[in-house]
Formats: structure tokens, sequence, C-alpha cells
């Protein structure tokens, strides 16, 4: 086959090498795509591993790879043109200035590109939005997996719920920082931002939902600022004052939950590159670390801050997506909106969302993922100031405003009476909820726990972290 010329045939030149390199692509991109059964069937079950199809595409190409004894085919190009025909799509090709111009598309067609990514961005899109809650995973920053919620104590299983748990789909399966990574290397940054393009417009749209809220309730967080130094009884009046408080709430932990999946599926997609271009990717870091956190969007730095994302090195202040979409939720809101934020993030400790939230020392998580409220957090207080045009001296206050508003609202709680507090707030573990406000410390870039110790000495913190681990047997 080396040595074979081109055929003509009539006025048309044939190249049977080139005939049979297309042939073998189509071939070989019929036959990855046949042989994935990556479909939300039974609960999932039928999803297959990334791990499982990075095998079964090494496969693939190991067979191609025997071709060149007989063909002078590069095969290695051949492998790279299947890959990107079945996980590129077009609107990356946009050759404009703005890096994150793919973000901007309002709608995403995978059918007729992209054909192996179809399923598995609505694959991943139901999960993080809808199945997450149905099933109760939990993500574990300590496991860096997702994981469903452990059962009750033996005295209060349900028969029921425990055959109901063995026939769910276990999402610690799939969604790992293994099988992630292994996801990464066969679909590259390309696929990646394919996933996260639902998730961010998820977010988009909650994160408007969170801020009309706040707009909408703006006399009554007025009022709570001005019952707050007047005692309990007034506090609690002006919080319960607050609309739809449950809603607020659940909307907040929806968007954390999309934050929570995009740190672990980016710091696969990082792990992925480390391995494949360690030089590129730890360049790029360095290059990172010699500039502050791009906070303020700064136009000079958008276009590092993206290439860093594409390798896997995330930070949520410095996210042009996520900046991009979010810029229209923050603009034409002023400051008196931001300075209502601290009091409805506060007044939320009183929702339903603390119901069902007892902390995990063995995952460092919350058992409805309320962990994740602190990215949430951070995005009112820091990111949509800023991008409001907010100075860094009104962010910083935003922040201390939140600890000092919370901690004096939960240390209120505290000193209620046992039957009351069970009877008005109905905690699962309010431990647990005081232990947040440290969680919240240590996620946010302008505050210590020096920060938190003027309200919550750090003794009583460090106690609650000891009874907990006591409570889990660790």
């Amino acid at each position: 086959f080396r040595d074979l010329e081109p055929l003509t045939v009539v006025d048309s030149t044939v190249s049977i090498v080139a005939h049979l390199r297309d042939a073998i692509v189509d071939q070989a991109k019929k036959q990855i795509l046949t042989n994935i059964a990556w479909n939300d069937r039974e609960a999932g079950r039928l999803v297959i591993k990334p791990s499982t199809l990075e095998r079964r595409i090494d496969t693939i190409s190991h067979a191609l790879r025997k071709i060149e004894d007989y063909v002078f085919i590069d095969v290695d190009q051949v492998i790279q043109k299947i890959v990107l025909d079945l996980v590129y799509h077009p609107i990356f090709d946009k050759d404009t200035e703005d890096p994150v111009d793919w973000i901007n598309v309002k709608e995403l067609d995978l059918k007729e590109n992209a054909p192996l990514m179809g399923p598995i961005v609505d694959w991943f899109h139901k999960f993080v939005t809808l199945r997450i809650d149905e099933i109760g995973a939990i993500h574990s920053p300590l496991r860096k997996s997702y994981a469903l919620r452990p059962l009750p104590p033996a005295s209060l299983q349900n028969p029921v719920a425990i055959i109901a748990s063995q026939s769910t789909f276990h999402p610690e399966t799939i969604c790992n920082l293994t099988e992630l990574t292994a996801l990464s290397r066969v679909i590259g940054s390309y696929g990646i931002r394919l996933i996260d393009f639902p998730l961010l417009r998820h977010a988009q749209r909650t994160m408007g939902q969170i801020v009309m809220h706040i707009s909408v309730s703006l006399p009554e967080l007025q009022k709570l600022e001005t019952n707050l130094p007047k005692g309990d009884a007034l506090t609690f009046e002006a919080i319960r004052a607050i609309r739809d408080l449950d809603g607020f709430m659940h909307n907040c932990l929806s968007v954390g939950n999309v934050l929570l999946f995009r740190k672990l599926m980016y710091e696969a997609l990082g792990t992925a590159s480390r391995d494949t271009i360690p030089l590129i990717h730890q360049t790029i870091r360095n290059v990172q670390d010699l500039h502050t956190t791009n906070i303020f969007v700064d136009p000079l730095l958008t276009k590092l801050d993206a290439l860093a994302v594409e390798s896997g090195i995330h930070d949520q202040y410095a996210d042009p997506a996520l900046k991009d979409l979010l810029i229209s939720v923050a603009q034409g809101n002023n400051l008196t909106l931001w300075s209502a934020v601290p009091y409805a993030l506060a007044a939320g400790f009183v929702s339903n969302v603390w119901t069902q939230a007892v902390y995990r020392p063995s995952m460092e998580a919350y058992t409805n993922n309320a962990h994740g409220l602190c990215d949430t957090f951070n995005l009112l207080l820091v990111t949509l100031p800023a991008l409001a045009g907010c100075s860094l001296s009104d962010i910083r206050e935003l922040c201390e405003t939140f600890v000092r508003i919370s901690s004096v609202i939960l240390q209120r709680i505290q000193r209620q009476p046992v039957r009351e507090v069970q009877k008005l707030f109905r905690f699962a573990n309010f431990s647990s909820v005081i232990l947040f406000m440290d969680l919240f410390i240590q996620s946010c870039p302008f505050l210590s726990r020096t920060s938190l110790e003027t309200f919550m000495p750090y003794a009583n913190i460090r106690a609650i972290y000891r009874d907990l681990c006591t409570l889990e047997g660790i």
C-alpha cells in the first residue's frame, strides 16, 4: 500500500491512501460512539465510567497503530482527528479578542457537533442541578469525591430506605477526582468547557433570582438592620418578616452545588494537564502567581485567567467565564443593595436549609452540601460587588458585616431556651451551624480567624470540632 499511486477515474483523482484514512476515521468514530452506553436510565447505573471510556479509546488507538505496518499513514494524526471530531465544538472557533466569547452563545447544539459530548454534558448537568438533591449525594472536599448521604443510626433505619439506598446509583463511581481526571484526558479542555456551559448558565439564572429576592426584600432587610440592636424579640420578628427565606437559601444551595462540582472538575483537568503537559502547566501557574487575584476584571489579565482555567488552574475569583455571565446580574445595582446582602445571608441561618445540615468531619462536608454556601456567599459578597464597581474597602466591609451580624444572630439563638430553639428553628445540629462560620472565614479572601475571634472564641470552635468528631466516632 505504500507505493500505490492515485487513481484517475474520468475527471476525478482518488488517492487510495487518503480514502483509506477517511474510512478508518469514520469507522473508528462509529465504534467509539456505538460502544459507549452513557445514558441516565435506571438511576444512572448504565453510565460508563470515564476510566472505562479511556481504556476503550486506548484499545481502538492501539489497533489503529498496527495499520502503520501496512499503510503509510500518520496514525497519531488520525487519532487526534478522531478525538477532535468527537469533542470539539465550533463555538470555540470565534476569532475575537474576548477569550470567553464562547459562553455567550445562546444555545449549545451537540447533535451535529461534538457527538460524544451530548450525553456526557446532559448527564452531568442533570446530576449537579437535580440528582444531587434527589439521591442525597454529598460533595467531600477531603475525599475529592461525591458519596451518598450516610444512613441514620441502626435504631432509626427504615428498611424501605435501606433497600432504596442499595439500588440507587452511587455517585462515587463516576464523580471522583480519579474518574474525572480520566475523562479530562479523553475530552480535554474543550470537552470540560462544554460540560461547564449549562452549569454556568444555571448559576447565572439562579444568581439572578437571588439578587432579585434581595432587591424585593430590601425594606425587610433594612428593618432587620434597625431592629438588631433592640433585642432578641424584635430581631427574630424582623427575620420572620422576610419573604420566602427558605427559597432564597435553597437557591444559594443550588449555586453552591454548581461551584463545588466545578472545583472538582477543574482540579481533575489540572491533574490531567500536569501529567500530559507538565512544563506548560507549571509555566502558566508560575505566571499566575506573579500577580494578585484578578477580582476586579483587569482586561490585561483576563486572557491569562482564561488560559489558566483551560489548563485546570481554577480560581473562583478570577474565573472569566463565570464573571462574564454574572456582569449582567451585578450591573445596575448600587451600594444600597449590596449593603443589604450580609443581612439577607445572616437571616438565612433560620431557614429550613439547616434542618438537614450536619457536619461530617470524616468528609469535611455537610450532609446537605451546605459547605457550598461558602462559595455562594463569597460570590454575593465579593465577586458581584466587584463587578458592580464597589471598591476593595466596600467589599471588605461587606464581609466583616456578614461575620458580625451572623455571629450576633447565632449567639442570640444559642442563649434561647432549648425548647424554644427546637420549636422555632428546628436545627439538625446547632453546633454544625456555628461551625459554618469558621468554614466561611477560611474561604473568604479578605478575612482571617481574628475576624471571628472577636465574636466567637476559637476555643469554642475547636471544642465543636472535637464534639462532632466524637459523635462520628473519629
